[in-house]
């Protein structure tokens, strides 16, 4: 539900569906878009119907396509069990994925959306279904609402890229900057057709961001989690970690009290217990000792960068890249000090790894910019 704009608020949202109605390349004079956003009630945003569907197939309507399918079901249902039974299990596997696409292949043109949109979290691989769907013109589109999908590099080898982007077959892809074509080329395919958009607006909650007077630091972290969640992912490499969690806020609290400046703290998301214990601990009471305003997790991270003076950002999250689209002063704050300066996933941002070094960047960045 946060993905969709917010109703009856005095602040600008900066939610998927405003970007995408505000999006250059967006199909024009749509009457409706879909979501899955099972929570959210029908509406309306700028004359356009937001309607939640269960899935992105529509169903079939004509009684000579749905006869069509039923012959086909009762057809491939006992095969896929007579092929499970004898040892070969891909059928079946494949059964649901097998229907949607079918479902899709007997649908008229009419009953397609102009555009499919996909987004990078979870989604390996294409569902069958959109290549039924591009084949009858539809645009299937994948897109970043992120940048933090590279591995990091460290200084005793190139570090590996964790996600399994290689499998990724998606006709178009919409990124962020320049940066993210080499992202794109090795980690998926050099022939990969990509749109550079800039920052893709995501969420949003409807709650008010308080106003600080003066100069404010933004801090945006990533909360480690607990260690039974991290052995269960596998990573390669496990960079956020409780020690390097704990010392990024330390250092950018410290600087913030050398500069006499408050400090907005955004986590990345609220995970509940998946936490970990001594992040969680350490933030309640560093809260309490100091000017940290605690902002809400769902509110979006660019109504922060839009009222703060700083932004510094855990490696390699993506407020760094929007704030300096915003135009606000943005690095990268490295607390445990093992990563390499020249990162590719830095995306030409900033990296810092000492306290000296980040009260350094602060007075550099108010000379230049007049602050």
């Amino acid at each position: 539900k946060y993905n969709l704009p917010t109703e009856g608020k005095s602040f600008k949202s900066f939610n998927l569906i405003s970007w995408y109605v505000e999006w250059q390349n967006s199909i024009k004079n749509i009457d409706t878009i879909t979501h899955n956003a099972t929570d959210s009630p029908k509406r309306q945003f700028n004359s356009i119907e937001l309607i939640s569907l269960s899935r992105p197939v529509l169903p079939l309507i004509s009684i000579r396509t749905i006869i069509q399918f039923v012959v086909w079901a009762l057809k491939e249902i006992p095969l896929s069990l007579i092929y499970l039974l004898l040892g070969s299990w891909q059928r079946a596997l494949m059964l649901g994925e097998a229907g949607l696409a079918l479902n899709m292949r007997l649908l008229p043109r009419e009953r397609l959306a102009k555009q499919y949109l996909f987004n990078n979290s979870g989604a390996i691989y294409r569902p069958i279904w959109t290549y039924e769907a591009e084949a009858k013109g539809a645009e299937i589109l994948f897109y970043y609402y992120s940048c933090n999908c590279d591995g990091f590099q460290l200084p005793n080898g190139i570090g590996q890229n964790n996600h399994a982007s290689k499998f990724m077959t998606w006709p178009k892809y919409l990124i962020w900057d320049e940066h993210q074509i080499e992202y794109l080329h090795r980690a998926i395919s050099k022939q990969s057709n990509y749109e550079i958009v800039g920052p893709i607006w995501f969420s949003d909650s409807q709650t008010e961001l308080p106003s600080l007077n003066g100069d404010t630091i933004a801090i945006f972290d990533v909360q480690p989690q607990n260690m039974s969640n991290y052995h269960l992912l596998g990573l390669d490499f496990d960079y956020y970690r409780p020690n390097i969690a704990v010392k990024f806020i330390e250092d950018c609290v410290y600087v913030a009290k050398e500069k006499a400046f408050p400090i907005y703290w955004k986590r990345k998301r609220d995970i509940g217990r998946l936490a970990h214990p001594k992040y969680i601990n350490f933030t309640k009471n560093i809260i309490k000792q100091n000017s940290i305003f605690a902002i809400d997790p769902d509110i979006s991270a660019y109504r922060v960068i839009e009222k703060s003076s700083f932004v510094i950002s855990m490696p390699f999250t993506s407020t760094a890249l929007i704030a300096r689209e915003i135009g606000k002063p943005s690095c990268y704050y490295d607390a445990s000090g093992i990563l390499r300066l020249n990162d590719r996933a830095a995306h030409g941002i900033t990296i810092i790894q000492s306290r000296e070094a980040l009260i350094e960047w602060i007075e550099k960045v108010t000379i230049e910019n007049d602050l």
